[in-house]
C-alpha cells in the first residue's frame, strides 16, 4: 500500500499537487504528523540536514521536534521543494481547518490505490515505531502523545505473535 501511495505523490499532474501531496504523505507517514500538526508548520520548523537528515520542530498544540524517518526523506524533500521562508508548508492560512484533507481530495489518484488518510499514516507510523527499536518515551514524546491510550488501540494491528525472548 505505501509503496503505490508514494507513487500517486510523486505522479501527480502539476507541481503543486505533487509538492502538497508528498508534504502530506511524507510528514504523516515519515514523522507522524496529523491535520492539526499541519496548520502551523512553516518552512522554517523543518530542518534538511542532508545526511544527517531531517527534523520537524512541530508547533501549535502538541510542540516537539520530530526526527523524519530515513525512508520518507525523499518524499518530504519533495514536498518542501521551491517553499520560501516565508511559506506553510501546505495551505495558506493558519486558520484553515483540514488543509492536508482538502490536498488528498483535490489529488489526481488513478487505478486502485489505497486510500490515503493522514490519519492513517499517522497509525502506521506509529505502529513502525513500536514495532522497532525505540524505547516507548521517545514514542511518547515524538508523537505527542499524553496518554498510552492512543498506543493500546494501535496494538491490535501488530504482530500477536510476540517473541516473550525478545525482552531479554
Amino acid at each position: 500500500e505505501m509503496a503505490a501511495i508514494c507513487r500517486v505523490a510523486l505522479n501527480q499532474p502539476t507541481f503543486t499537487q505533487r509538492r502538497t501531496l508528498c508534504a502530506v504523505v511524507g510528514l504523516a507517514r515519515g514523522a507522524g504528523l496529523d491535520s492539526q500538526d499541519f496548520r502551523h508548520l512553516a518552512r522554517p520548523h523543518v530542518e534538511d540536514s542532508g545526511a544527517d537528515g531531517i527534523w520537524v520542530d512541530v508547533q501549535g498544540g502538541r510542540p516537539r521536534p520530530v526526527p523524519v524517518r530515513r525512508a520518507w526523506e525523499k518524499l518530504v524533500r519533495a514536498g518542501l521543494e521551491g517553499l520560501t521562508e516565508d511559506d506553510l508548508v501546505i495551505g495558506t492560512s493558519t486558520g484553515r481547518r483540514n488543509v492536508a484533507a482538502k490536498i488528498i481530495e483535490q489529488a489526481t489518484i488513478l487505478g486502485d490505490a489505497p486510500r490515503i488518510e493522514t490519519n492513517r499514516l499517522r497509525t502506521t507510523w506509529l505502529a513502525d515505531l513500536l514495532t522497532s527499536d525505540v524505547p516507548l518515551t521517545v514514542v511518547m514524546a515524538v508523537s505527542g502523545l499524553t496518554s498510552a491510550r492512543t498506543i493500546t488501540e494501535v496494538l491490535q494491528f501488530l504482530d500477536t505473535e510476540a517473541d516473550p525472548g525478545a525482552a531479554r
